[in-house]
Protein backbone atom coordinates (compact mmCIF):
# COMPACT_ATOMS: atom_id res chain seq x y z
CA UNK A 1 0.00 0.00 0.00
CA UNK A 2 1.50 3.87 -1.43
CA UNK A 3 2.18 5.90 1.74
CA UNK A 4 0.22 8.88 2.96
CA UNK A 5 2.10 11.68 3.88
CA UNK A 6 0.72 13.69 7.36
CA UNK A 7 -0.25 16.99 5.26
CA UNK A 8 4.01 17.93 3.95
CA UNK A 9 5.32 19.64 1.28
CA UNK A 10 5.82 17.41 -1.97
CA UNK A 11 8.23 19.53 -4.35
CA UNK A 12 7.68 18.02 -7.88
CA UNK A 13 11.12 18.85 -9.75
CA UNK A 14 11.58 19.66 -13.46
CA UNK A 15 14.57 18.45 -16.16
CA UNK A 16 18.18 18.94 -14.24
CA UNK A 17 20.03 17.61 -16.82
CA UNK A 18 23.27 17.00 -14.65
CA UNK A 19 22.50 20.44 -12.73
CA UNK A 20 22.85 18.12 -10.15
CA UNK A 21 24.52 20.98 -7.17
CA UNK A 22 21.17 23.78 -8.08
CA UNK A 23 18.82 21.05 -7.84
CA UNK A 24 20.14 19.69 -4.60
CA UNK A 25 19.53 22.89 -3.53
CA UNK A 26 15.98 23.42 -4.39
CA UNK A 27 14.67 20.40 -2.67
CA UNK A 28 17.27 20.05 0.49
CA UNK A 29 15.20 22.03 2.57
CA UNK A 30 11.41 20.35 1.80
CA UNK A 31 9.79 17.58 3.05
CA UNK A 32 9.82 15.31 0.15
CA UNK A 33 10.48 15.82 -3.50
CA UNK A 34 9.94 13.81 -6.60
CA UNK A 35 12.02 14.69 -9.67
CA UNK A 36 10.00 13.82 -12.99
CA UNK A 37 13.26 12.56 -15.13
CA UNK A 38 16.12 13.94 -17.20
CA UNK A 39 18.46 13.81 -14.03
CA UNK A 40 21.16 13.23 -16.14
CA UNK A 41 24.03 10.91 -16.61
CA UNK A 42 25.51 10.92 -13.25
CA UNK A 43 23.71 9.87 -10.18
CA UNK A 44 26.52 9.62 -7.19
CA UNK A 45 25.43 13.35 -5.91
CA UNK A 46 22.35 11.90 -4.73
CA UNK A 47 24.05 10.50 -1.96
CA UNK A 48 23.62 14.06 0.15
CA UNK A 49 20.10 13.63 -0.38
CA UNK A 50 17.73 11.11 1.96
CA UNK A 51 16.24 8.36 -0.04
CA UNK A 52 13.13 8.15 1.87
CA UNK A 53 12.19 11.56 1.41
CA UNK A 54 13.71 12.54 -2.47
CA UNK A 55 12.97 10.32 -4.99
CA UNK A 56 13.43 10.33 -9.06
CA UNK A 57 12.47 8.72 -12.06
CA UNK A 58 14.41 8.43 -15.78
CA UNK A 59 13.19 10.66 -18.58
CA UNK A 60 15.15 10.12 -21.92
CA UNK A 61 18.36 11.83 -20.69
CA UNK A 62 19.15 9.29 -18.38
CA UNK A 63 21.32 6.48 -18.29
CA UNK A 64 19.76 2.68 -18.30
CA UNK A 65 23.63 1.30 -19.11
CA UNK A 66 23.22 -1.65 -16.23
CA UNK A 67 26.03 -1.69 -15.87
CA UNK A 68 29.14 0.05 -13.30
CA UNK A 69 27.69 2.58 -10.97
CA UNK A 70 26.17 5.19 -12.98
CA UNK A 71 23.04 3.87 -14.33
CA UNK A 72 19.91 5.20 -13.10
CA UNK A 73 18.71 1.54 -11.47
CA UNK A 74 21.60 1.99 -9.23
CA UNK A 75 20.59 4.69 -6.44
CA UNK A 76 17.93 4.17 -3.42
CA UNK A 77 16.15 7.39 -5.21
CA UNK A 78 15.31 5.55 -7.92
CA UNK A 79 10.83 4.78 -8.02
CA UNK A 80 11.17 2.37 -10.67
CA UNK A 81 9.17 2.20 -14.11
CA UNK A 82 5.56 3.25 -13.23
CA UNK A 83 3.27 2.90 -10.20
CA UNK A 84 2.09 4.67 -7.77
CA UNK A 85 4.58 7.12 -5.32
CA UNK A 86 2.18 8.03 -2.74
CA UNK A 87 -1.45 8.05 -2.29
CA UNK A 88 -3.13 9.24 -5.17
CA UNK A 89 -0.01 9.81 -6.92
CA UNK A 90 1.11 8.02 -10.10
CA UNK A 91 4.32 8.19 -12.17
CA UNK A 92 5.69 6.79 -15.59
CA UNK A 93 9.09 7.06 -16.33
CA UNK A 94 10.61 7.63 -19.78
CA UNK A 95 10.50 9.48 -23.54
CA UNK A 96 12.52 9.34 -26.51
CA UNK A 97 15.23 11.60 -27.11
CA UNK A 98 14.64 13.23 -30.65
CA UNK A 99 17.91 14.83 -30.67
CA UNK A 100 19.73 11.12 -30.55
CA UNK A 101 21.24 11.44 -34.12
CA UNK A 102 23.91 13.92 -31.95
CA UNK A 103 24.33 11.67 -29.20
CA UNK A 104 26.32 8.19 -28.59
CA UNK A 105 25.17 5.23 -27.83
CA UNK A 106 26.07 3.95 -24.07
CA UNK A 107 27.61 7.18 -23.29
CA UNK A 108 24.74 10.07 -23.45
CA UNK A 109 21.82 8.06 -25.17
CA UNK A 110 20.67 4.85 -24.67
CA UNK A 111 17.75 2.55 -26.14
CA UNK A 112 16.07 1.39 -22.54
CA UNK A 113 14.85 5.31 -22.60
CA UNK A 114 11.53 4.15 -23.18
CA UNK A 115 8.91 1.38 -21.91
CA UNK A 116 8.94 -1.57 -23.76
CA UNK A 117 5.44 -2.54 -25.43
CA UNK A 118 5.15 -5.25 -22.54
CA UNK A 119 5.66 -3.11 -19.40
CA UNK A 120 3.64 -0.18 -21.75
CA UNK A 121 0.94 -2.47 -21.16
CA UNK A 122 1.52 -3.74 -17.37
CA UNK A 123 1.42 0.10 -16.67
CA UNK A 124 -1.73 0.56 -18.47
CA UNK A 125 -3.13 -2.07 -16.44
CA UNK A 126 -1.82 -0.17 -13.50
CA UNK A 127 -3.19 3.00 -13.51
CA UNK A 128 -6.69 1.76 -15.08
CA UNK A 129 -6.48 0.03 -11.49
CA UNK A 130 -5.21 2.72 -9.71
CA UNK A 131 -7.18 5.83 -11.01
CA UNK A 132 -4.98 8.64 -9.32
CA UNK A 133 -5.83 12.06 -8.66
CA UNK A 134 -2.24 12.73 -9.90
CA UNK A 135 -0.14 12.09 -12.93
CA UNK A 136 3.81 12.40 -13.05
CA UNK A 137 5.71 11.69 -16.58
CA UNK A 138 7.97 13.03 -18.28
CA UNK A 139 6.10 13.13 -21.58
CA UNK A 140 3.05 14.24 -21.98
CA UNK A 141 0.02 12.43 -23.54
CA UNK A 142 0.30 13.27 -27.64
CA UNK A 143 -3.14 15.36 -27.94
CA UNK A 144 -1.43 17.68 -25.66
CA UNK A 145 1.89 18.21 -26.85
CA UNK A 146 0.70 21.21 -29.39
CA UNK A 147 -0.73 22.95 -26.63
CA UNK A 148 3.41 23.28 -24.91
CA UNK A 149 5.52 23.45 -27.99
CA UNK A 150 5.62 25.18 -31.97
CA UNK A 151 6.76 22.28 -33.52
CA UNK A 152 4.36 19.97 -35.48
CA UNK A 153 4.97 16.17 -35.90
CA UNK A 154 6.55 16.82 -39.43
CA UNK A 155 8.42 19.45 -38.43
CA UNK A 156 10.26 17.65 -35.30
CA UNK A 157 10.53 14.43 -37.52
CA UNK A 158 12.03 16.74 -40.35
CA UNK A 159 14.78 18.36 -38.69
CA UNK A 160 15.56 16.01 -35.90
CA UNK A 161 15.26 13.02 -38.09
CA UNK A 162 13.38 11.04 -35.54
CA UNK A 163 10.31 8.78 -35.38
CA UNK A 164 7.11 10.60 -33.56
CA UNK A 165 4.53 10.38 -32.25
CA UNK A 166 6.86 8.41 -29.26
CA UNK A 167 5.95 5.33 -27.79
CA UNK A 168 5.71 6.90 -24.80
CA UNK A 169 3.61 10.03 -26.00
CA UNK A 170 0.94 7.11 -27.56
CA UNK A 171 0.76 5.28 -23.57
CA UNK A 172 0.23 8.28 -22.08
CA UNK A 173 -2.54 9.02 -24.19
CA UNK A 174 -4.19 5.56 -23.42
CA UNK A 175 -3.69 6.41 -20.22
CA UNK A 176 -5.73 9.65 -20.41
CA UNK A 177 -8.29 8.26 -22.61
CA UNK A 178 -9.24 5.35 -19.37
CA UNK A 179 -9.11 7.64 -16.61
CA UNK A 180 -8.63 11.66 -16.05
CA UNK A 181 -7.05 12.70 -13.40
CA UNK A 182 -7.27 16.43 -11.59
CA UNK A 183 -3.60 17.17 -12.29
CA UNK A 184 -1.00 15.59 -14.68
CA UNK A 185 2.87 17.27 -14.53
CA UNK A 186 5.17 16.79 -16.67
CA UNK A 187 8.82 18.18 -18.32
CA UNK A 188 10.57 17.42 -21.62
CA UNK A 189 9.06 20.62 -23.64
CA UNK A 190 11.38 23.28 -21.47
CA UNK A 191 8.84 25.53 -20.56
CA UNK A 192 6.75 26.71 -17.52
CA UNK A 193 2.81 26.58 -18.31
CA UNK A 194 -0.14 25.41 -17.30
CA UNK A 195 -3.59 24.64 -19.48
CA UNK A 196 -6.97 23.26 -18.00
CA UNK A 197 -7.90 20.27 -20.94
CA UNK A 198 -11.47 18.78 -20.00
CA UNK A 199 -11.26 17.85 -16.57
CA UNK A 200 -6.83 18.02 -16.11
CA UNK A 201 -4.84 20.76 -14.98
CA UNK A 202 -1.50 19.82 -17.29
CA UNK A 203 1.57 21.65 -15.91
CA UNK A 204 4.81 21.75 -17.83
CA UNK A 205 8.08 22.52 -16.10
CA UNK A 206 10.63 23.76 -17.28
CA UNK A 207 14.77 22.62 -16.11
CA UNK A 208 15.04 22.96 -12.62
CA UNK A 209 11.26 24.72 -12.43
CA UNK A 210 9.15 23.33 -9.15
CA UNK A 211 5.80 22.85 -8.18
CA UNK A 212 4.52 22.41 -4.84
CA UNK A 213 2.15 20.09 -3.61
CA UNK A 214 0.65 19.57 -0.02
CA UNK A 215 -0.15 15.93 0.51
Amino acid sequence: MAPTLPNKKLRIVGDVHGKIAEYIEIVKDVDYSIQIGDMGFNYSALDALDPHRHWVFGGNHDNYLKRGDEFIYQPPHFLGDFGMIISGIFFVRGGLSIDKKWRTEGFDWFPDEELSYARSKECLDAYCSAKPMIVLSHECPQSIISMFTSFSDKETMDKFDCRLPSSTSMLLEQMYYHHQPELWIFGHYHIDREIKYQETIFRCLNELSHYDIFI
